[in-house]
C-alpha cells in the first residue's frame, strides 16, 4: 500500500509535468519527517547488509589448526559436534600418518587411529600461539617427534 505522503508527491509532479514546472513539491514539516526517516532506515538496511556481507566473507582460515582442532577433540572424546569437521581432523592425521609422509614416521604395529589423533592434539595444545598455522603442518611435526624412524 502507498503511503498518502507519497501519492501526494505523485500526484503532485503529475499537475507540475502537466504545467511544465520543474519545482518540488511543499510537504508540511511531518511529511519531511517521514520521508527522511524512510530514506534513513533504508539507508541503514543497505550498510547493514553490507556490513553482514563483509563478516561472512571474514572467515576462519580452515588450513589453521585453530579451525581443525576442535573436531579433533570431538573425535577423541566421541562427542556429537560438528561430524564434518571431526572427519575432516580424522582425514587430515590419518592422511598424514599413513601416506603422505609415512618415511619419516614409524609408528608402533598396535598404534590406533585414536592414539595417533590424541598425539597431535596434545602436540599442538602445548604450543597455543601456534594455532594460526598450517595444521598439517603441525601434525606431521607432532607425528616425527613422537614417533620417529630409526636410522
Amino acid at each position: 500500500m502507498i503511503s498518502p505522503v507519497w501519492s501526494r508527491c505523485e500526484v503532485h509532479h503529475k499537475k507540475n509535468d502537466l504545467r511544465g514546472n520543474d519545482a518540488l513539491p511543499n510537504f508540511s514539516p511531518r511529511e519531511r519527517g517521514v520521508i527522511v526517516r524512510q530514506l534513513l532506515s533504508g539507508i541503514s538496511f543497505i550498510v547493514l547488509a553490507l556490513l553482514g556481507a563483509h563478516s561472512a566473507f571474514a572467515q576462519k582460515d580452515i588450513y589453521s589448526a585453530d579451525y581443525i582442532v576442535p573436531g579433533c577433540r570431538d573425535f577423541i572424546r566421541v562427542g556429537t559436534g560438528n561430524a564434518h569437521l571431526r572427519g575432516y581432523c580424522v582425514d587430515l592425521v590419518i592422511g598424514v600418518a599413513r601416506d603422505a609422509y609415512a618415511p619419516r614416521i614409524c609408528f608402533p604395529r598396535e598404534v590406533t587411529d585414536e592414539q595417533i589423533v590424541r598425539v597431535v592434539v596434545q602436540y599442538i595444545d602445548s604450543q597455543p600461539a601456534r594455532l594460526q598455522e598450517d595444521f598439517v603442518l603441525l601434525a606431521t611435526e607432532a607425528l616425527r617427534k613422537t614417533w620417529p624412524c630409526k636410522r
